[in-house]
């Protein structure tokens, strides 16, 4: 699971497009609200959607948008990390 961004400690979302609520804790000593997954809508164009919410305010998410942003993090964190490996094994080569 990855956190959705500027959703971090909120929400997170799978490659197989699901949302995950994560735990949340309400102030003076209230009980803990379990994470729980989140419902899709379907909207009218077809495309599934979500509401997420932070500080009171609401906002929908189109779901495919969502996992283009994330798994483009993700091809972009993996692609940072294989140069990495790269530079690392041509340095030790060269020693």
């Amino acid at each position: 699971m990855l956190p959705i961004k500027e959703y971090e400690d909120l929400y997170s979302i799978t490659r197989d497009s699901r949302v995950w609520s994560h735990p949340k804790k309400y102030g003076w000593g209230n009980p803990l609200r379990k994470g729980m997954w989140l419902k899709l809508i379907l909207q009218n164009t077809g495309y599934y959607a979500v509401i997420l919410w932070k500080k009171g305010k609401s906002k929908l998410y189109l779901i495919h948008r969502l996992i283009a942003t994330h798994l483009y993090l993700i091809q972009k964190t993996s692609l940072a990390l294989t140069i990495l490996m790269v530079l690392r094994r041509t340095t030790e080569l060269r020693i």
